[in-house]
């Protein structure tokens, strides 16, 4: 297309978006690089280039947040399409001290692309039940997660979130006062113990 208008192009950027996972970054070579063969192959003489920054930054930063309020919700209320637990069970939608107008930003513009973990110890069989994740604006914007199978939990209690380093620490919303998250800096003994050598 770009020869029809005597465009000479030799670059071709195929973007970014591509999440810290290594699974979504081996299904995105596993689409892209067939084409890329077919439309320009080697000699083409295309210089081909990524953006992969979120793929580096995202396992940098792992999000904790904690839950604010819950509230039943009864199982024929819910929206077509939600997966449900039998019918005699609840539902739940939690609310969490972090949302898109914070951490969660870029819920707005894109699939979150991670899964909660739930850090409290529950017995392997405990139910699962039909749950929403929800940030404390009550925004209708501010939905996490529609549809994803928790344990009941309750206030105060903490779900983490991995692979939260792209663009979920923007300077938080003046909506509502809320303020940035505190960050705390993790490192395991094994590598402390290489830096401490390496320093010394």
């Amino acid at each position: 297309m770009a020869g029809e208008f005597g465009l000479t192009m030799n670059m071709l950027d195929i973007g970014g978006g591509f999440t810290g996972t290594a699974f979504q970054l081996e299904e995105v070579n596993h689409v892209i690089s067939p084409v890329l063969d077919v439309y320009f192959p080697e000699g083409s003489g295309i210089k081909i280039i990524s953006e992969p920054g979120s793929y580096y930054v995202s396992s940098a930063f792992t999000l904790a947040v904690n839950i604010i309020a819950k509230k039943v919700v009864e199982n024929d209320k819910l929206s077509c399409g939600v997966e449900k637990t039998r019918s005699d069970e609840p539902a739940f939608m939690y609310f969490m001290n972090g949302g898109v107008y914070g951490s969660f930003a870029s819920k707005l513009f894109e699939d979150l692309n991670t899964f909660p973990e739930v850090p409290k110890k529950y017995k392997q069989d405990e139910p699962l039940f039909t749950s929403s994740l929800w940030g404390p604006s009550c925004d209708e914007l501010d939905q996490i997660m529609e549809n994803c199978l928790l344990p009941e939990l309750n206030e105060g209690d903490w779900l983490i979130f991995d692979n939260m380093g792209a663009d979920s620490f923007h300077d938080p919303s003046a909506f509502n006062d809320f303020q940035r998250p505190a960050i705390y800096y993790m490192m395991s003994f094994s590598n402390w113990s290489e830096i401490t050598l390496v320093n010394f």
